[in-house]
């Protein structure tokens, strides 16, 4: 009998294996210099992405070269970065959150919040951004900003579909 496939492997989850396999590649990638990323990358998906044929491979890896290349991401993936930085507290109406912040920029004056989305196509403009996806970033801004009373917090979503960087005001408006 040959071996069962995994639920995994189905079509519906190779969206979410993808989102998973770009998380990663923008977490560790980062770290490394700039020359040996590519190199590192596709080894990574040779071994972790395996399901997938090598034109996917190679499209996940140019979405994420895409975003590690674009000179509006350089501060987010820069040594003063931290990546998956996890997050816990009671947001200022008593919610109690747990989370993991994808890219997190601690600076002198200001903090930057950013979280991927993977698998989905950017919205033509921040005020199309669906309420849930405000919702989180605002809990982290929230929890961040008790953390570093009188330092500016900004939020972004980074769509890896067309690597784009998308601001996010938290008041109500785009």
């Amino acid at each position: 009998e040959p071996a069962a496939r995994s639920p995994l492997q189905s079509a519906k989850n190779s969206a979410f294996i993808r989102g998973n396999l770009t998380h990663k590649l923008l977490q560790f990638l980062p770290a490394l210099p700039p020359e040996n990323r590519e190199g590192a990358g596709k080894t990574y998906l040779t071994r972790y992405g395996a399901m997938f044929e090598s034109p996917i491979q190679t499209a996940i890896l140019a979405q994420v070269m895409a975003i590690l290349t674009h000179p509006d991401f350089a501060p987010l993936f820069g040594p003063h970065s931290l990546a998956e930085a996890p997050i816990s507290g009671f947001t200022p109406d008593g919610r109690l959150i747990s989370g993991q912040i994808d890219r997190l920029l601690i600076g002198e004056h200001d903090i930057l919040i950013a979280d991927y989305k993977t698998g989905r196509n950017p919205p033509g403009n921040a005020a199309d951004i669906p309420p849930a996806y405000r919702a989180q970033m605002q809990a982290y801004a929230d929890l961040i900003r008790a953390l570093y009373p009188g330092r500016a917090v900004k939020c972004a979503l980074i769509w890896t579909e067309g690597a784009v960087l998308m601001p996010l005001s938290l008041d109500g408006t785009a």
